[in-house]
């Protein structure tokens, strides 16, 4: 691919109602060209083995909310945008593990404008260390809290 997607979690946060990803998205352009008018999309869903896969991963069908527009990416730059995406706990597709509720949130992320068809990445954030290995799931059967150190993988 002509542009290469990266995606960092910071922090995922959880009220009563609501969780809270801060995340990062960087793009790393490989094109000859600059690339004008790039659109970033993203979303989080849930997780679950009872779904069919197409419906969790992200595909060039769906569309995404939009969170930023590059204006211009030149030949080898790279840029970075952040933001903070919110999934309301009534939507969560809870996964049962004894005693245990477990929320494994899926970043879903678009890039519209860098090549003729989009671009679409996944990853599955949990608490982890950024350098490899598995993630582990957050519990929403606990209180309200904020979690990190939390990491992003790609699932393609």
């Amino acid at each position: 691919h002509e542009i290469q997607i990266s995606a960092e979690a910071i922090k995922l946060t959880r009220s009563v109602m609501n969780a809270t990803l801060h995340y990062r998205v960087s793009l790393l352009s490989r094109a000859m060209g600059a690339l004008k008018d790039v659109d970033l999309g993203a979303d989080i869903v849930s997780a679950h083995g009872g779904v069919p896969v197409e419906q969790q991963v992200a595909s060039t069908a769906q569309h995404l909310e939009k969170r930023h527009s590059f204006a211009r990416i030149a030949p080898g730059q790279s840029v970075r945008y952040e933001g903070q995406i919110t999934i309301p706990l009534s939507q969560v597709r809870v996964i049962r593990q004894g005693n245990a509720a477990l929320f494994v949130p899926l970043l879903r992320v678009r890039l519209d404008g860098a090549s003729e068809e989009p671009l679409v990445k996944t990853f599955v954030i949990g608490l982890g260390g950024p350098n490899g290995g598995r993630v582990m799931p957050f519990r929403i059967d606990e209180g309200p809290r904020s979690y990190e150190p939390i990491a992003a993988r790609a699932l393609d």
